[in-house]
């Protein structure tokens, strides 16, 4: 196969909608290569792998010779990913009843495993929401209680 090389999306802009730093990407044209890089811009390459293999264009053959706005796209999407994992979600942990057990796992994940170890040794068989602690914790530490 010959290799796909798409300069495509001439301008990539990024708005801001009430001091928002969030980018939006958009495709100045209407051909399938920017929407592909749109795709890999706004929601990462798995979209834009199922997007192109709607129209019959197998990205991850020709991701290597892809290019949007002059940029590889696997970086573009990259960027996608980085965005998303930075973002942290608020959680609020409370205790649905005062059996020993689950004030052991609010206190693990105020304060961490280390201080129940001490006080528990059966930690491998205490589950928190339906997981081991040790995940429960990894999770969950230093959320809101």
């Amino acid at each position: 196969m010959t290799k796909l090389t798409a300069l495509v999306i001439p301008c990539l802009f990024a708005t801001s909608a009430f001091a928002s730093t969030e980018r939006v990407y958009f495709a100045k044209n209407d051909s399938i290569e920017s929407q592909v890089c749109v795709a890999a811009a706004n929601q990462g390459l798995a979209a834009a792998k199922e997007l192109g293999a709607k129209h019959g264009i197998r990205v991850s053959r020709v991701s290597s010779s892809l290019y949007c706005n002059g940029q590889d796209i696997r970086d573009i999407a990259k960027n996608v990913t980085v965005e998303n994992a930075n973002s942290d979600t608020a959680v609020s942990l409370y205790a649905k009843n005062n059996q020993r057990e689950t004030q052991l796992c609010l206190e693990a994940a105020q304060k961490g495993l280390s201080t129940l170890s001490l006080q528990n040794k059966r930690l491998s068989n205490l589950r928190c929401n339906g997981q081991p602690v040790k995940e429960f914790v990894k999770r969950y530490r230093n959320a809101a209680i």
